[in-house]
């Protein structure tokens, strides 16, 4: 006979459970014995003799057909498998999380990269290469800053505009090379001189800008350029060549020669031509003379 397995879900002691039941030929020697075994017990022979059956019968080998019941509760296998399913679900989504975290990490560092590089140029683009001073377009964004904090506060303003004398005899006569190389040491000789406030920059060449916050009452712009006078008049050996040049210095004043950097620089550049028409190695202060 083909037994087919038999199975259904009922409700035992409150929990959901499966009931499989499967045919057994219980054919071994000890499954025969064991049911001859049971025929022999009272409640047996009782429970024959009840349903009209003579008891005490003896099995033969290959006449006994049993059942094997497996019952599971399928609480536990559903809590398993919604385990299973958030463990998966929850592995898809760190997995996923950590593919976004990993794009958006890779994106970060891009957007970081081309940052540092971005300001990197910039600064770049701000300084002289040679020197390392503040180039033109860096000062001017510095010192448009700078003057605008100063009308803010009612401070004042100082420009000093310098021009090197005997710059190009150096260049012609020992090379280019000794020329940068005086043009870095006068940069170091200059940033010596002023406070760590003030703005220094190289124009172009061998022109230098000194722009420092002072109020009106202020010499210092005085002193600073008698320092510097005497400071780049010094002998320079350079490359065992005896090296002498010197400054001429033109100072313009906000707000009294103006409020504009523009106008400023322009005053301070013409006081600095009137300084090198007396005699070089000398300072101006801007006046409508001039």
């Amino acid at each position: 006979m083909d037994w087919q397995p038999v199975k259904r879900f009922e409700r035992i002691d409150g929990v959901k459970t499966l009931r499989y039941m499967v045919a057994d030929g219980a054919n071994s020697e000890s499954c025969v014995s064991c049911h001859n075994a049971y025929e022999q017990r009272k409640d047996i022979i009782d429970r024959r003799v009840g349903a009209g059956v003579e008891p005490g019968k003896q099995w033969q080998q290959y006449q006994l057909m049993g059942a094997l019941e497996i019952q599971v509760s399928v609480d536990k296998i559903e809590a398993l498998a919604s385990s299973q399913s958030k463990l998966t679900l929850l592995l898809v989504l760190i997995a996923s999380a950590g593919g976004v975290l990993l794009v958006g990490l890779i994106i970060w560092r891009d957007l970081q990269k081309e940052k540092e590089t971005s300001a990197f140029f910039e600064q770049e683009a701000s300084f002289d290469p040679l020197t390392r001073l503040l180039n033109r377009s860096g000062m001017e964004r510095s010192a448009e800053a700078a003057l605008q904090k100063s009308q803010a506060m009612g401070a004042g303003l100082s420009v000093l505009f310098i021009d090197l004398d005997g710059f190009k005899p150096v260049n012609d006569t020992y090379g280019h090379d000794v020329g940068d190389e005086l043009l870095i040491i006068i940069a170091t000789r200059l940033k010596a001189i002023v406070r760590e406030s003030d703005i220094v920059a190289r124009m172009g060449g061998d022109e230098f800008l000194i722009l420092m916050e002072e109020s009106p009452e202020s010499e210092r712009c005085h002193e600073v350029a008698r320092q510097l006078i005497s400071l780049l008049s010094q002998p320079i050996l350079i490359r065992q060549h005896p090296v002498t040049v010197s400054a001429s210095i033109g100072i313009s004043r906000s707000p009294e020669n103006g409020l504009e950097l523009s106008e400023l620089i322009r005053k301070a550049d013409q006081a600095m031509y009137e300084a090198k028409s007396k005699g070089r190695a000398n300072y101006v202060c801007y006046t409508e003379a001039v």
